[in-house]
């Protein structure tokens, strides 16, 4: 009856991620044929490339990013703020995927700049979260744990339950890393009390309470909340790289309290669980062949410790030469980006010279033009006075030919009159004889 409920369970599930990823592929075919249309508003295409980018953010990187950046280009031309910010925290993701978390945390934070405007505090808060992560990752877990403080009051206030318990647990895990395990307890507990609340499921946060007891040498505890942790992960029917986590975490803990036989079983079913996960070559996977070994020893056991550690090795080797290709790859990935990097560059600087170029001829030209038109203007105001004083002159002359005129007339009117006064009156000597002949008689 069990086998046949959880065969029933097994395939609802199946049809139900079958579902999810058809109505997931319908979206993405739905986006790409809307950005296949040329003629679409750059405000459209925007928003359609940035929610293309985020369907696809976890399964092509590369597409991803190359989306993203012309996403929020276009949504910063159209003046689109949601969508500049949602490709900044969709680039934050990416670089997160592929550990680049500096550049990552940088997005991060350019995404928060456009929520602020929007004054969106949950995305805000979410984006902050992020970057808690990251920061723990980095191992800086002081810088962590204050990123979580800031968003876990705005997610209480929202009551988001699920950003509340993811808050809570990674200031568990931050404190766990510092080594104070009272204060991990303190958010794990509150974390466990968010789940339980709101009907919510993550079997890890029990594991990582027995993890402090462990740590706290509370065996008891230690034991009870792991043991807790397999039994949700069962009850879930979540069969992932976790629970075989929690379950070679609990054979650990059998083995220390000497329940080697049970501890024994415990690792060789988290062994068989990693390989048909297809992560048999995985550090987890490692490190328990490592402590297998050690437990097969202790058990006289020496045939099967051999062999564990033999396989031990032969991960180790394979994961050195993995994480080798992977830098050498990351090598030759930046180094083209370097080299793409400084074509750009160069591409700039040459075409900033032709625009400087350009703008120099442009400026002649102008200059040319300027001085053309000055002329021009030069010209035509020394034409005009040019004209204007040749018709005064004209003028002059004229008024100069009418007085000269006038002053003839005038002159040869005088002499007339004085022509007519001296022919009318006596002259002297006539006088003169006239006076004598006067003086004679008398």
């Amino acid at each position: 009856m069990k086998n046949k409920y959880l065969l029933f369970l097994f395939f609802c599930t199946f049809i139900q991620i079958n579902s999810n990823c058809y109505c997931q592929l319908r979206t993405i075919d739905s986006l790409r044929q809307i950005l296949k249309n040329t003629s679409i508003a750059d405000s459209t295409k925007a928003k359609t490339l940035i929610a293309l980018a985020w369907e696809i953010k976890y399964d092509n990187v590369a597409e991803t990013k190359r989306i993203a950046i012309e996403g929020v280009k276009l949504a910063k031309k159209t003046e689109r703020l949601k969508d500049v910010a949602t490709g900044l925290k969709i680039l934050g993701i990416i670089s997160d995927e592929t550990s680049h978390y500096k550049e990552s945390i940088d997005y991060y934070l350019k995404a928060i700049s456009y929520f602020e405007k929007l004054k969106d505090t949950i995305s805000i808060s979410r984006v902050e979260c992020n970057i808690g992560m990251l920061y723990r990752k980095m191992d800086q877990n002081r810088e962590a744990i204050r990123f979580f403080r800031k968003c876990t009051p705005v997610f209480e206030k929202a009551n988001f339950a699920m950003g509340i318990n993811l808050a809570n647990q990674n200031m568990g895990i931050a404190y766990f890393n510092l080594k104070n395990y009272d204060s991990a307890l303190v958010y794990f507990f509150r974390s466990a009390e968010v789940l339980k609340t709101n009907n919510m499921s993550d079997p890890s946060v029990y594991g990582n309470i027995g993890n402090c007891y462990l740590m706290k040498k509370d065996f008891i505890k230690a034991r009870k909340y792991i043991e807790t942790c397999c039994r949700e992960f069962i009850s879930i029917g979540d069969s992932s790289s976790n629970f075989y986590f929690w379950k070679y975490g609990l054979a650990n803990l059998y083995r220390d309290i000497g329940k080697t036989s049970e501890s024994l079983k415990l690792f060789e079913e988290s062994k068989k669980g990693f390989k048909d996960l297809g992560l048999y070559y995985s550090e987890n996977n490692f490190n328990l062949m490592v402590h297998l070994a050690g437990t097969y020893a202790n058990a006289r056991d020496f045939e099967s410790a051999y062999a564990n550690a033999s396989n031990a090795l032969s991960i180790r080797d394979s994961l050195f030469n993995r994480d080798f290709s992977q830098q050498m790859n990351e090598m030759k990935e930046k180094y083209e980006a370097d080299k793409n990097e400084l074509s750009i560059s160069n591409l700039n600087k040459e075409a900033q010279l032709k625009d400087a170029e350009i703008n120099q001829q442009r400026l002649r030209q102008y200059g040319m033009a300027a001085g053309l038109l000055v002329l021009l203007i030069l010209s035509f105001v020394l034409y005009k006075n040019f004209t204007q004083k040749k018709k005064d002159n004209k003028i002059i002359q004229h008024q100069k030919n009418v007085v000269d005129e006038k002053n003839k007339e005038i002159t040869d009117s005088i002499t007339y009159a004085k022509r007519i006064q001296t022919a009318s009156l006596p002259t002297e000597n006539y006088i003169e004889k006239t006076m004598e002949r006067l003086k004679n008689m008398g």
